[in-house]
C-alpha cells in the first residue's frame, strides 16, 4: 500500500508540475502579453460601457459577483467589477495566486464556479 501510494503521489506531482509549467508558459507568452498591452486596458480607469456590461451579466446570471478581468503574467486587473469586496474592489486587482481567470487563459475553456 505504501509503495502504491508513493507511486500515485509521484505521478500526481509530475502531473501538477506539468500543469504549472504549462500555465506559466501560457501566462508568459510574449505574443499574448504584447496583444494584451496593445489594448491599453491594463491599469486603465473604470469606464461606464464596461460597467454596464458587467452589471448586465450579474443581473442576467443572478450572480453576486461579476468581473471583466485582464490577466498578465503578474496579476489580474479588474477593468470592471460588481459585488467584489474590499480590498479587491478598491485595488481593482489581485495577485495571480488569487486568480481563477489565469486558468481560463491557460485552458482557453470556460470555467464555471458554482456554490
Amino acid at each position: 500500500m505504501t509503495i502504491q501510494s508513493s507511486k500515485q503521489e509521484a505521478e500526481s506531482n509530475r502531473a501538477d508540475s506539468g500543469e504549472i509549467s504549462s500555465l506559466a508558459a501560457v501566462l508568459n507568452d510574449p505574443k499574448r502579453l504584447e496583444v494584451l498591452a496593445a489594448t491599453a486596458l491594463l491599469e486603465s480607469p473604470p469606464e461606464e460601457s464596461f460597467d454596464r456590461l458587467t452589471r448586465l451579466a450579474s443581473d442576467i446570471l443572478d450572480a453576486p459577483v461579476a468581473l471583466v478581468s485582464l490577466v498578465d503574467n503578474e496579476h489580474q486587473f479588474f477593468k470592471s467589477q460588481v459585488g467584489l469586496p474590499d480590498p479587491w474592489a478598491a485595488q481593482r486587482a489581485t495577485p495571480l495566486s488569487h486568480s481563477f481567470c489565469q486558468h481560463v487563459v491557460a485552458s482557453a475553456t470556460p470555467l464555471i464556479v458554482a456554490v
